[in-house]
């Protein structure tokens, strides 16, 4: 019983192990990280953008936190 288990073990593992091929890198997937990292790199910079003008703003104002920070 335990050799024909073995079998159809092997036999199945051997039949999936076809099926599988690497995938590719499509235009799709090309495309949608392409549009996915210029998102991310424009967020950056609108928020890197407010911070610097944030972080003037407290220097003009002499805030206390700034002097706190000096």
């Amino acid at each position: 019983m335990s050799t024909r288990l073995n079998k159809e073990y092997f036999e199945t593992k051997r039949k999936h192990k076809e099926g599988y091929r690497k995938k590719k890198l499509t235009l799709k997937k090309v495309i949608f990280n392409l549009i996915i990292t210029l998102v991310i790199i424009v967020l950056y910079n609108i928020f890197n953008n407010y911070l610097s003008k944030k972080a003037e703003q407290n220097k003009k104002e002499n805030s206390s936190s700034y002097i706190l920070i000096q």
